[in-house]
């Protein structure tokens, strides 16, 4: 994952609340698991008409913002569907950072798994940002050290990050390999629904979007091991789907950010 630590970079105004994942990058663009390439269908629908030309009023196709690598959006930005495809179609257009008053929470999880840093700002700040994005000057200066975003005009906006997410941006870590894994010991804890250890260690991969092929490669299982696990993780949680199942670990408290200890 490639380190963030400063940008400085256009910034396009998405003047839209409640962009979900289908509308960010839809879904006859997610039959690939590769991440280059994705920036052709972000926004499809948005920025192309039914023959494929571009649409001229949407901010991405305005010359002004090209090449933005900062995202100023409303609010509940990336909600719907837990496809990690969207942050990384974010990416692969070149957009770092996005800007809003809130995210969906498995979204938010998920840009930080890639790289992506999602900044939450008070209504006011993000629509002077907004406002300013919209000016003639673009350029904001994002700095995650110091954890602040300063505008054009000069104004300068501070932003909380949780210190242990914020290191890993940072350094360019990657957190799964040690966050979502299940550390077995003896005097541990019960998780609900009778799921055993190794299920909620799926279901932690599932609740930030992970694909079966992900989940295998990280926890060094077979895709059919996989699949039997997340047949079972439905059944016991009496979840619909995939998107329930996230949620219902995000309910549980089962995505946390930290290692948890159960029976062997």
């Amino acid at each position: 994952m490639q380190p963030f630590t400063h940008l400085d970079a256009k910034a396009a105004p998405l003047d839209m609340a409640n962009v979900d994942t289908d509308q960010i990058i839809p879904k006859q663009f997610l039959k690939t698991v590769e991440r280059e390439g994705l920036s052709r269908g972000l926004f499809y629908d948005l920025r192309f008409n039914a023959d494929g030309r571009p649409k001229p009023d949407f901010v991405l196709n305005d010359p002004r913002f090209a090449g933005a690598g900062v995202l100023v959006a409303g609010d509940n930005f990336g909600c719907g569907s837990s496809r990690e495809h969207a942050p990384w179609a974010l990416l692969d257009f070149g957009v770092r950072c996005v800007i809003s008053t809130g995210f969906a929470d498995i979204f938010y999880n998920n840009c930080f798994q890639n790289g992506l840093l999602p900044i939450v700002l008070p209504a006011e700040a993000v629509r002077a940002l907004m406002a300013e994005a919209k000016g003639g000057n673009h350029v904001f200066s994002i700095d995650l050290d110091s954890q602040t975003v300063s505008a054009p005009s000069g104004t300068l906006f501070r932003f909380d990050i949780d210190p242990g997410r914020k290191e890993k941006m940072l350094k360019g870590l990657d957190m799964i390999p040690y966050e979502y894994r299940i550390i077995t010991r003896d005097g541990a804890v019960n998780f609900p629904d009778d799921l055993t250890a190794r299920e909620v260690e799926v279901l932690r991969l599932l609740a930030i979007g992970r694909t079966n092929k992900d989940v295998s490669r990280v926890l060094a299982i077979s895709l059919n091991t996989v699949a039997t696990h997340v047949r079972n993780i439905l059944n016991k949680t009496q979840c619909a789907n995939r998107t329930e199942a996230a949620t219902y670990a995000i309910r549980h408290g089962l995505h946390a950010s930290q290692s948890t200890t159960v029976a062997s």
